[in-house]
């Protein structure tokens, strides 16, 4: 097998929320662009409310820290504007959420808008009787918040790699593994070795890697976290090495691994994030994997995106690696003509 050497160098489906209700905003008609980067979010709210009990539990929602990240990020940039100042400006912003509080409503809920007021634009509107209700609803439903505008930016990065990939990339792993991907043009160094492919954008700074590997289905436990990570750790070991065979990369116990199941074309597949480290080195980030199984092949598919991004924020980088990983069709999705796009698994909470 060959030795690769670590180079030091980011609607068919509706979003749902079930608890919520949705819909879709007016979209007739627009013409202008979501404006603001990703994971930036405008809050509008009552400028009392926000310093209130309510507002700070919104708030720290919002600012919650960023899952497998080696240090501390937030989940979203929050800016808040007052509803009277809200404004024909900032009406186009990518990622809004409006506080609705009036006595007027029976109970606490969310629904959501797609293009709203301009093209790409998201808008979850969460409405309460009252500011003590509101902060319960917000409390007990926080991580569908965040997931709802987490999974609308990987979807808006998922639409855009479908439409925008690297075709040399697609065909070589169309070859290797009966399986197609859409990886953007940025990430284009390759090496291959046996059931085993590597792509990077080998950047000196904010550097993303791309592997996809396969092994034979043997056992019955072989979809455990366990089974995984030493899975993950055997063929890291074997293909991505430092400047010499001592230095190989390794999942990092300093940070315990995170593990998931969602559903990907219907089908059953395990999430791992965590981190990375090279052995007898100073190098490490952190990772995301899905690991499914190729029915046609009777083999274990996994996908995984690593950052390593020393002194720099991490989140939008591991987050738009992840966004690749749903591109993922095995060799028996391929006649498939939808695109996968997130929603809000409600078996994770």
């Amino acid at each position: 097998m060959k030795t690769f050497r670590f180079l030091v160098g980011m609607l068919t489906l509706l979003l749902v929320i079930t608890s919520c209700g949705g819909g879709s905003g007016s979209g007739k008609g627009i013409t202008i662009n979501a404006t603001g980067a990703p994971y930036e979010l405008l809050v509008v709210v009552n400028k009392d409310i926000w310093k209130k009990e309510a507002g700070k539990a919104l708030e720290g929602i919002l600012k919650s820290d960023a899952e497998g990240l080696p240090q501390a990020e937030p989940n979203f940039k929050v800016s808040v504007v007052d509803e009277a100042n809200f404004d024909k400006i900032l009406k186009p912003v990518r990622n809004i959420i409006i506080v609705d509080i009036a006595k007027t409503y029976t109970k606490a809920s969310m629904s959501y808008g797609k293009n709203v007021w301009s093209d790409g634009q998201m808008v979850l509107t969460i409405k309460a009787p009252d500011e003590k209700s509101f902060q319960d609803y917000v409390t007990a439903n926080g991580t569908k918040i965040v997931n709802f505008f987490v999974n609308s930016e990987m979807n808006r990065n998922i639409t855009y790699f479908n439409s925008k990939y690297n075709t040399d990339v697609r065909n070589k792993v169309m070859d290797m593994f009966g399986a197609q991907i859409s990886i953007p043009s940025d990430l284009k160094l390759d090496k291959a070795g046996e059931n085993f492919y590597w792509v990077t954008n080998d950047a000196s700074k904010g550097r993303m890697d791309f592997a996809i590997y396969a092994v034979p289905y043997k056992k019955s436990d072989a979809f455990s976290a366990k089974s995984l990570i030493a899975m993950r750790d055997s063929v890291m070991k074997e293909n991505i090495k430092g400047s010499s065979d001592s230095m190989f990369m390794t999942t990092t116990k300093v940070m315990p691994v995170m593990c998931d199941t969602i559903s990907v074309h219907g089908k059953f597949t395990v999430r791992l994030r965590g981190l990375w480290e090279m052995k007898n080195d100073m190098m490490g980030g952190p990772f995301v994997s899905l690991s499914r199984l190729d029915e046609k092949t009777q083999q274990i598919v996994t996908v995984e995106g690593f950052v390593f991004a020393p002194s720099m924020s991490k989140r939008n980088l591991i987050r738009r690696l992840e966004s690749m990983l749903y591109t993922l069709k095995l060799s028996d999705e391929l006649q498939k003509e939808d695109e996968l796009l997130l929603g809000v698994d409600e078996n994770n909470k």
